[in-house]
């Protein structure tokens, strides 16, 4: 299949246009039949990525965070979410995996990992301060916000892939919609390849489904990890989510999550 990469301005910025379709009542006329999405932030940001060689991983850093006392509601399958990740990475021998929750995801053990890992997944509440958008970040314990600059000004830091399950992670701000001031966007520009984020509030239950899915493409048995495969992936995880009947017919499950970079 295809694969196309969306560089929307303005009030597109919005949208979800990788379900975009003609005829709500068939998926035959879907723009996932035809092909498989990404976004960039700039044509800038997508020849940056992609000159970006995939290199050996290191490992995998796994974040859950069930509660977030002030940041909206509990997310109890978060646990079930990394349990989920923890799975499908031990499919790779050579790899050091790193799993921190709740109260061991301080900030300052979050950036000390990630030193060790080449890939991060993050299962929390996700805040874009649209105030002061480089304040925008990912809940941690203690109401510690992991922010884009944390992450640039530890220099020893190096990501090749990321996939940021949190509400709004790829959520633009209004007054200057045309520019990548969401953390995934964030993410592409601290020198990351290949990101996974969400454009609004996903359903709890659906975030470990879509994990699963994800990994098990990116992760086949036999085969080294590659991040370039990670908007295939993507794309195969959605449509296995959508041929289950409780989520079939649930737009607002599957239509958030979306991939960004090479």
């Amino acid at each position: 299949m295809k694969r196309i990469w969306w560089c929307p301005t303005g009030p597109l910025t919005f949208l979800p246009l990788h379900a975009a379709t003609t005829d709500i009542a068939s998926r035959n006329h879907e723009t996932s039949k035809f092909v498989i999405s990404s976004y960039i932030p700039s044509v800038n940001a997508l020849i940056e990525a992609r000159a970006k060689e995939s290199q050996a991983s290191s490992g995998l850093l796994a974040v859950g965070m069930t509660k977030s006392p002030g940041y909206g509601s509990p997310l109890p399958n978060a646990k079930q979410e990394i349990l989920e990740v923890k799975t499908q990475a031990g499919r790779v021998p050579s790899w050091r995996f790193t799993q921190l929750q709740n109260e061991d995801a301080t900030k300052e053990e979050v950036l000390k990992n990630m030193t060790n890992s080449s890939w991060i997944h993050l299962a929390c509440h996700g805040v874009q301060d649209l105030q002061n958008p480089i304040r925008s970040g990912l809940v941690l314990t203690n109401a510690e916000r992991l922010k884009i600059m944390d992450i640039v000004e530890k220099q020893s830091i190096s990501i090749e892939f990321a996939f940021l399950s949190a509400c709004e992670t790829a959520t633009g701000e209004e007054k200057v919609s045309d520019e990548a001031l969401h953390i995934t966007g964030g993410m592409l520009a601290a020198g990351c390849r290949s990101v996974i984020g969400t454009m609004w509030s996903i359903p709890d239950a659906a975030a470990p489904l879509i994990a699963k899915e994800v990994y098990e493409h990116l992760l086949p048995p036999g085969k080294e990890p590659d991040s370039s495969r990670a908007a295939q992936a993507l794309h195969e995880a959605v449509s296995s989510l959508r041929s289950r009947d409780e989520w079939s017919q649930n737009v607002h499950a599957w239509a958030p999550f979306v991939h960004y970079g090479a």
